[in-house]
């Protein structure tokens, strides 16, 4: 065996291991964000107010979730290099690339909501109903959609591949059947509208703005207030609180979605530059994975997440407690008896500040009230 055949067995062995680690991993990371998503999900469709901006935080929950039910899958068929005819592959990958540009445009639409609210905070109330936030969500998902199918209507390698079938290695197409490829983002999609449409457009430009709007929300917040004694410390929180939120969400954002767009760019501007080949298959699990942090980062940046939560978890440990208390108690009276004395820890507790609550009954208002007749003790027999 010559030495070009060696490294062939050598690059084909390490990429069945890659691929036998890949699997388990996209599996794993698809479970938590559905999991992950529909708990937040939950949480948000269980407020008691559902106003503008909980719709917008609805939305991108759900189009995370359509991350974890269609892209994940799409991204191992791609490791697994599965051969499927030209346009259901294309199909299938302009459906993922939807979803993730639902989510980015939905980072944007928040990153404005929140910048709104900051600026101008007596409009806000007026300007963000349930119908403009409506509209605003409609908009996202008419912008992604437009965006994601450009390649359906020609913007793709079908010719391309057409032309160097049977010889590629990624196509093959036969006297009478349609175009099979291996079905890739790289093979089906063309360099130009993954470099200029999909990096420059639709994550580079989030991206940029999301920052600016940021930090023109850390600048105003930053601005000295008129009574500095009264307003030092909401002025200090608030700082703190959106430096925070502003330097995971923007950076979680470009660590976990630059990557792939900067290996596309690397392609199209260096056609014969070589990179690993685990690079891109890492990349594109790495581009889903905002799908974990997208609802974590802005549901719980916020108070009414946390309160949700742990009320959503008291409630829990009530049920729990309740549940084992009430099996010891039918196991010691051996009848229904026994169930009568369980209580649950909550009741507990409130019998424990009222007893701690209780005052003097002689003495109402700072008024000695005469004290009642004391009835004559039972003889004991």
């Amino acid at each position: 065996m010559g030495e070009g055949g060696q490294e062939r067995v050598v690059a084909v062995f390490f990429y069945r291991v890659l691929l036998g680690v890949s699997l388990p991993i996209c599996l794993t990371l698809a479970l938590f964000i559905i999991l992950g998503n529909v708990f937040i999900l939950r949480l948000l469709l269980r407020r008691s107010e559902k106003d503008g901006i909980t719709l917008v935080m609805v939305s991108l929950v759900i189009s995370d979730l359509g991350i974890g039910l269609f892209c994940f899958p799409m991204v191992m068929l791609s490791n697994s290099q599965i051969v499927l005819p030209f346009y259901p592959c294309l199909w299938l990958t302009c459906t993922s690339t939807c979803w993730l540009l639902v989510s980015s445009l939905h980072h944007m639409l928040i990153a404005t909501d929140r910048w709104y609210k900051v600026t101008w905070p007596t409009r806000y109330a007026s300007s963000m109903t349930r119908s403009r936030a409506a509209v605003h969500i409609a908009t996202c998902w008419a912008l992604a959609i437009s965006f994601s199918f450009i390649p359906v209507l020609g913007y793709n390698n079908f010719d391309l591949l057409v032309l160097y079938a049977n010889g590629s290695g990624l196509a093959w197409q036969e006297s009478g059947h349609p175009l099979e490829v291996i079905c890739q983002y790289l093979v089906v999609l063309n360099l130009n509208y993954l470099v200029y449409i999909l990096f420059f457009i639709c994550t580079l430009i989030p991206v940029l703005v999301i920052s600016l709007l940021y930090l023109l929300m850390f600048l105003k917040l930053g601005l000295p207030c008129q009574s500095q004694v009264a307003c030092e410390g909401i002025f200090q929180q608030k700082q703190r609180q959106i430096t925070v939120n502003m330097v995971i969400t923007v950076l979680v954002y470009a660590l976990l979605k630059i990557p792939y767009c900067t290996l596309n760019c690397l392609f199209l501007y260096c056609p014969n530059c070589t990179v690993p080949y685990w690079t891109v298959p890492f990349a594109s699990t790495l581009i889903l994975c905002s799908a974990i942090f997208n609802p974590f980062i802005i549901f719980f940046s916020q108070k009414e997440g946390r309160s949700s939560l742990a009320q959503g978890a008291r409630r829990r440990k009530d049920a729990v407690v309740g549940m084992v208390e009430t099996a010891c108690g039918v196991g010691r009276s051996g009848s229904k008896n026994g169930r009568g004395l369980v209580r649950t820890e909550n009741e507990r507790r409130n019998e424990g500040y009222r007893e701690e609550e209780v005052i003097d009954p002689t003495i109402i208002n700072n008024v000695v009230v005469p004290a009642r007749e004391i009835l004559p003790s039972l003889p004991q027999f």
